[in-house]
């Protein structure tokens, strides 16, 4: 559904995209990790064309993305990480100037009822929140194939939060692709299936979301009030920090829940 290969993008010397390549699968919440500043936004952008990358390529749906007028745009929704909105218009003015565009009808009264957000309201009245939810209701607007949203849940309090995942999820079991950014790996781990993880413009991992789980690592200062041996920690960590007098540093990788019992 999308297909992204060595795609690069630099301001200058920056090198805010730096030949990352991955894809995305028909029915797959793929997330797109990576702390702020690390090349999501950008590169989400150069998949939409609305930044013209260095070099590389991006399809979605089998037709390439630059250079291409192609009808697949109307079976993409995006929202964008700095929802740009026309300031004198109401959400409705937005539904409305889309529908016209498209020459179709969108769920609009349906999304805004999810997400309770008021259609009537003029955009330049309108808190980060609600630009947020009307972001989120455009990109979903007409029920697109692919959906490619970055940090959906921004500015949005947990009750919305847990709205928009299910909003996701019901769009995958309608049949859509998504590929999600997101600074918060507890959100990714969520509802993605696969996760690629991008640090200073680089594609640093590819994973399942299981495999990245197994190789998440906790790191434990624990002071015994008894007298506890190294041996005795051995079967939960090999990485284990003899500070004296029972005091350790353990870094314990994967599902920790057997080394809590042990602690209690």
């Amino acid at each position: 559904m999308i297909a992204v290969e060595n795609l690069v993008k630099h301001f200058g010397s920056v090198k805010a995209v730096d030949d990352i390549s991955f894809s995305v699968g028909k029915g797959e919440i793929f997330g797109f990790l990576g702390p702020n500043g690390a090349g999501k936004s950008t590169a989400l952008r150069c998949m939409m064309s609305l930044l013209f990358p260095n070099s590389g390529s991006v399809e979605i749906l089998g037709s390439p993305v630059h250079g291409s007028g192609g009808p697949f745009w109307k079976e993409v929704g995006f929202l964008d990480g700095e929802v740009r909105l026309y300031s004198s218009w109401t959400g409705e003015d937005h539904v409305r100037f889309l529908e016209r565009l498209y020459g179709q009808k969108g769920v609009a009264e349906k999304l805004a009822k999810r997400l309770n957000f008021d259609l009537s309201l003029r955009v330049k009245t309108l808190s980060s929140g609600n630009r947020q939810k009307l972001g989120l209701l455009l990109s979903l607007l007409f029920q697109p194939k692919v959906l490619i949203l970055d940090e959906p849940t921004n500015a949005l309090d947990p009750i919305l939060q847990h709205v928009v995942y299910d909003l996701i999820l019901e769009a995958v079991d309608g049949g859509a692709s998504v590929l999600m950014s997101s600074h918060n790996l507890s959100e990714v781990e969520r509802i993605c299936t696969r996760v690629g993880v991008i640090r200073e413009g680089k594609m640093v991992a590819v994973e399942r979301i299981d495999e990245l789980q197994k190789k998440r690592a906790t790191i434990f200062d624990i002071q015994f009030s008894d007298v506890v041996s190294k041996k005795q920690l051995q079967q939960y960590s090999s990485h284990i920090q003899d500070l004296g007098k029972s005091h350790f540093q353990i870094r314990a990788e994967g599902d920790v829940s057997l080394f809590l019992s042990f602690l209690s």
